[in-house]
C-alpha cells in the first residue's frame, strides 16, 4: 500500500511536470509564431543590404583600380621630375622678379609726384577752355 502510495505521488508530480513542460512548450511555440514574421523582415531587410553592399563594393572596386593607375602614374611622373631643377629655376625667378621689383621702386622713387601734379593742373587749366571753345561748335 505504501509503495502503490509512493507511485501515484510520483504519478501525481509527473503529471504536474509533464503539464508544466507542456506549458512552456505552448509559450516557446506563441513565442516563435510571433517572432517569425519579423525574422522574414529583417531577413529581407538583410537581403537588400547585401544587395546593395555588393553594388558598392563592385562601384568601389572599379574605383580603386583607377585610383591606384593615377596614383602609380602620378608616382611615376614625380619620380622622373626634376625637383630639384624646378626648385632652382623657381628660385632663380624669384631672385629675378626681386631685382626687377627694387628697381621699379627705385624709378617710382625718384618721380616728383608734386611736380607732376603741378603739371597735369596746369594742362587741365589750358584744355579746359579749349574744350569750352569746340563745345560750342557742337
Amino acid at each position: 500500500m505504501e509503495e502503490n502510495n509512493k507511485q501515484t505521488a510520483y504519478a501525481r508530480w509527473q503529471c504536474i511536470f509533464t503539464a508544466v513542460a507542456a506549458l512552456c512548450c505552448l509559450g516557446v511555440f506563441v513565442v516563435v509564431l510571433s517572432i517569425v514574421p519579423q525574422v522574414r523582415t529583417v531577413a529581407g531587410q538583410m537581403e537588400t543590404v547585401l544587395t546593395d553592399l555588393e553594388a558598392v563594393t563592385d562601384t568601389l572596386d572599379g574605383e580603386l583600380d583607377t585610383i591606384l593607375t593615377n596614383l602609380d602614374t602620378v608616382t611615376r611622373e614625380l619620380a622622373a621630375a626634376d625637383l630639384d631643377g624646378m626648385v632652382a629655376d623657381v628660385d632663380a625667378f624669384v631672385t629675378t622678379s626681386q631685382g626687377a621689383v627694387e628697381q621699379a621702386t627705385e624709378k617710382l622713387n625718384i618721380i616728383d609726384f608734386e611736380t607732376l601734379n603741378r603739371a597735369i593742373e596746369d594742362l587741365a587749366d589750358v584744355v579746359e577752355p579749349l574744350a569750352r571753345f569746340f563745345n560750342v561748335f557742337n
